[in-house]
């Protein structure tokens, strides 16, 4: 496996460890202190996501530009299957950022300012399944994207 494709399926193992271990496993986490309000519950996540969505922008970024070298280099077997899987990643990061972290952060800052009560997440409950299912999809094609970018053809066995 050359270097390039290494660092790429790194990133990408990187990135879906980070989906898993932040928000389909830390984060449902928090709801089980027994002595923390759920107004700081929901402050805490989502100051959490605010800030991993940073992180997963850095990672796409460096994802994206080892994607670009190699695409230059040749060195995909299958590259309109990564360039998609890719494409399908970004289009949901760009769903969290633009459209449903916004409302979600908007619930948690009129809730913690008086604005609204916890009476009211049900509300906001269809973006957070949104959410979840976003998450749950990049881990799908995340874990797709690393099989076929480390599979061997019979010809490379032999």
């Amino acid at each position: 496996m050359s270097k390039s494709k290494l660092i790429y399926s790194f990133l990408i193992v990187l990135w879906m460890g980070l989906v898993v271990g932040v928000s389909l496993f830390s984060a449902p986490i928090k709801f089980l202190v027994p002595d923390m309000s759920r107004e700081i519950q929901l402050q805490l996540g989502s100051l959490t996501f605010r800030y991993f969505n940073y992180i997963e922008w850095l990672v796409l970024a460096l994802i994206l530009l080892s994607l670009i070298w190699l695409l230059k280099q040749s060195q995909l077997k299958q590259p309109k299957l990564v360039v998609g899987l890719t494409f399908l990643l970004l289009l949901i990061l760009v769903a969290d950022s633009l459209y449903i972290l916004p409302v979600l952060h908007n619930y948690v800052h009129a809730l913690t300012n008086g604005k609204t009560t916890i009476d009211t997440a049900i509300k906001i409950a269809p973006y957070h399944r949104l959410y979840v299912a976003g998450d749950f999809l990049k881990v799908i094609f995340q874990l797709i994207l690393f099989v076929v970018l480390n599979s061997r053809s019979a010809k490379d066995v032999s």
